[in-house]
């Protein structure tokens, strides 16, 4: 589950669907209390792997982005990436590439997305190594966008 708040008093809210879509569905409060829903659910494609919502943000044009993680296959369901998607008016839009270990790590976890005061993305995570999983390193990654 992930939550953020907006400028507006708005609340989201990213919780995985109870179905088979293996989705996250997103949830929004508006400023009058109520829920409903918000967005198309992210990642629903039956018969893939789970989608966990790691954090939301809202950036400064009011736009939600969502980082995931995902299972890079159905054979190594531990070995996971992280996605980072902006909802544009009707769509799921990724920024950059998938966040994949780096070879000889493990995989991407304990994923964070902040914002600074211009609007840039930074996202960070971190990854232990393969031959040493108590050795851990933080990379703190800026989409070029």
């Amino acid at each position: 589950m992930a939550l953020t708040g907006a400028s507006d008093g708005s609340l989201y809210m990213a919780v995985p669907t109870n179905d088979e879509t293996h989705a996250v569905s997103i949830s929004r409060r508006g400023p009058d209390g109520r829920w409903s829903q918000f967005a198309t659910p992210y990642g629903g494609a039956p018969g893939k792997t789970d989608v966990y919502a790691e954090a939301l943000k809202v950036d400064q044009q009011g736009r939600l982005l969502l980082l995931s993680r995902e299972p890079e296959s159905k054979d190594a369901p531990f070995i996971h990436s992280g996605y980072l998607h902006r909802w544009d008016a009707d769509h799921w839009e990724q920024v950059g590439g998938p966040l994949s270990a780096n070879p000889g790590a493990t995989t991407v976890k304990k994923s964070q997305l902040a914002l600074d005061k211009n609007g840039r993305i930074f996202l960070a995570w971190i990854e232990a190594e393969e031959r040493d999983p108590t050795q851990s390193k933080l990379h703190v990654f800026r989409p070029n966008d």
